[in-house]
């Protein structure tokens, strides 16, 4: 069966079925698929280095979920201290990593990124 007909069905299930956003990574070796996914309402999201990243939002009467692509990152941080007692707020971070061997836990000073809006 051809690609654009395979992709077809499938949109047509993700639909009925209640789906949302479907993501379609495609190897540069396949690149040659592409075209087909974009007549059937695939767009951009992203590339890297051996893949393209297509995304498509199925639902008309809602508004698209799917994140953007990260092109940059505004983060913050800053230092509470309680003065009284001299303690400094710290949180550990959720990320940390844990083996067999020991558990690498971060400790880390409160941050925060700013959400993609706009352009800078």
């Amino acid at each position: 069966m051809e690609f654009s007909h395979m992709l077809q069905g499938s949109l047509e299930k993700w639909r009925a079925d209640g789906g949302k956003g479907v993501w379609l990574t495609v190897p540069i070796h396949l690149g040659k698929f592409i075209s087909a996914a974009a007549l059937q309402g695939f767009q951009f999201h992203h590339a890297e280095e051996k893949t393209a990243m297509l995304c498509q939002w199925l639902p008309v009467d809602v508004s698209s979920t799917l994140p953007i692509y990260a092109t940059h990152q505004v983060g913050v941080a800053g230092c509470v201290l309680n003065e009284k007692t001299r303690e400094l707020l710290i949180m550990k971070d959720k990320h940390s990593v844990c083996t067999q061997i020991r558990c690498l836990v971060a400790w880390c000073l409160v941050t925060w990124c700013h959400a993609p809006v706009g352009r800078l």
